[in-house]
């Protein structure tokens, strides 16, 4: 599950154990799901039922992207499958005649608002927004250029410049993303800073503070984004070069989905940097290393990997851009260094000095249990709730 997922998961583990929940998704679940929320009510498509509506005539096709287009005012952008989905879902399921709170992920989902609103009018409508996309998508277009980036643009920008006109309140990932969309709308929607977390009662700590003879290097995250893959190439260009020079027998060990892509396919030949994919196990991953390392040169929100690393107990070295979103005081709780050279300086103090890896991983862990537990953040999200 990617750090999305784990959001979603975790903050409606939190509401279900509080509030009755019905959580609408558009995965097709398979089995048992009341073991991932126990008390939350799931509504989703069956595989067949998800398969006919993928699979529908064209002139049905034509006729949900007019629905689509009309409903939304997005006429530039061909029809998005989910909304639609989720609309069908919507209508063909099932559902409570009021709620006190609806909840939506991410933008597509929100755009669903004004037809919710005509059923649930007293209804609080919340976003849950993982990012401010507007600004990562100008990030990624500095990376990594794409042909149809002015029309996106424009379409997420206007929709994150006009949220209240969906919602009454949103949950941000970060203090800095309040403050941005804040300021595009004008102060005209709550904002609620519910940062990522990690659930640390199953995260014991594996951090070792004895002598390193060959140093094992840790990166984890899905490269499938723009963020992960870009900053892990800008680490094995930059960085990882002068490490091996100085430190023989040094390794990389890098989890996550997107390894197959062929951008990767020159560090493969490397045997020093092992590309391990999905990994089911984090805390044994976590068990191999001695630093994990946060390269990340865009992006917005709050790091999941440096939480997750930290509340292992394993020192963290990031760029000023991984660590942002988090008051993490630098020396303290990691190490922050964005030129290359300043980047594998850091490594190597921690390579070289024991007890500074020690100390890291003591106060790294100890500042991610009290601020960033989900018990903790699904708390602040419940309250944001229970004030209105």
């Amino acid at each position: 599950m990617n750090g999305g997922g784990l959001r979603c998961y975790h903050l409606l583990k939190e509401m279900s154990e509080q509030f009755e929940v019905d959580a609408v998704v558009l995965q097709r679940l398979s089995g048992p799901v009341q073991p991932l929320c126990p008390y939350a009510s799931f509504i989703y498509p069956t595989s067949g039922e998800f398969e006919r509506f993928k699979k529908a005539g064209l002139l049905k096709r034509i006729c949900r992207s007019l629905v689509y287009k009309w409903n939304t005012g997005f006429y530039r952008l061909g029809a998005d499958f989910n909304y639609l989905l989720m609309r069908h879902l919507l209508g063909s399921k099932p559902l409570a005649h009021d709620y006190d709170v609806i909840v939506f992920e991410h933008y597509q989902s929100m755009l669903l608002a004004p037809l919710l609103r005509k059923k649930y009018p007293n209804s609080l409508f919340v976003l849950d927004a993982h990012n401010v996309d507007h600004r990562l998508l100008l990030e990624e277009q500095e990376k990594k250029p794409t042909a149809n980036f002015d029309i996106l643009y424009k379409y997420v920008h206007r929709l994150e410049s006009e949220l209240g006109k969906y919602v009454d309140q949103v949950w941000v990932c970060s203090q800095y993303d309040a403050e941005i969309l804040a300021e595009l709308n004008k102060g005209a929607v709550r904002m609620v800073v519910v940062p990522n977390g990690v659930d640390t009662d199953e995260k014991l700590p594996v951090h070792c503070s004895k002598p390193i003879t060959e140093p094992i290097l840790l990166f984890c995250g899905d490269l499938n984004t723009v963020a992960n893959s870009g900053g892990l190439v800008w680490f094995l260009d930059q960085v990882y070069p002068q490490l091996k020079e100085r430190f023989k027998g040094i390794n990389l060990l890098i989890a996550g989905s997107g390894n197959d892509n062929p951008i990767f396919n020159q560090y493969k030949e490397d045997p020093s940097v092992t590309f391990m994919g999905r990994v089911d196990d984090l805390r044994e991953f976590y068990s191999l290393g001695h630093i994990s390392i946060a390269p990340l040169l865009v992006g917005s929100g709050t790091r999941l990997k440096i939480l997750e690393a930290l509340s292992f107990g394993i020192p963290m070295v990031a760029t000023g851009k991984g660590a942002e979103g988090v008051d993490y005081i630098n020396g303290k709780h990691l190490k922050i260094a964005d030129a290359p050279n300043e980047f594998g300086q850091a490594i190597a103090e921690l390579i070289n000095d024991g007890e500074l890896r020690r100390t890291l991983a003591t106060n790294g862990r100890e500042f991610v249990v009290n601020n960033f537990d989900w018990g903790v953040i699904g708390r602040t999200a419940i309250n944001s709730l229970t004030r209105i």
